[in-house]
């Protein structure tokens, strides 16, 4: 979590520690309520997280291509929110990832020729 959604949630939990307390309501009452707290604060700072776009071309690398597009589908893909897809001109994307050198095209990551972990750090700290 966040640190501002992590502070929301404690300061939730303290003024229900007050309420709690004045009408003397049990400690797994409690410890329920926050559960349910953090489940909510989760689930809306998914639902209104914005989605990232994630093309790739890797046309530049035929014989690797198709290992290389599922070791990127593969790390980025457990990622919340985030849409991974082949490159076409007429799609607008947040990233592209590509294997061709000295590409000029907008917010681009250009893939090493290994593709290693590294590579997937580096994507998801561009994002």
């Amino acid at each position: 979590m966040e640190e501002s959604v992590t502070d929301l949630l404690a300061q939730l939990c303290n003024e229900a520690e007050v309420d709690f307390q004045k009408g003397k309501l049990a400690k797994t009452s409690l410890d329920e309520l926050m559960f349910g707290y953090g489940n909510a604060i989760l689930l809306l700072e998914m639902i209104f997280a914005p989605n990232i776009t994630i093309l790739y071309d890797l046309s530049e690398t035929p014989l690797y291509q198709i290992p290389l597009e599922q070791f990127i589908k593969n790390h980025l893909r457990g990622i919340e929110n985030i849409k991974i897809e082949p490159y076409q001109e007429d799609i607008t994307y947040d990233l592209l990832i590509t294997s061709k050198r000295n590409d000029e095209r907008k917010a681009m990551y250009y893939l090493s020729e290994v593709a290693t972990n590294y590579d997937i750090i580096r994507i998801s700290q561009k994002n």
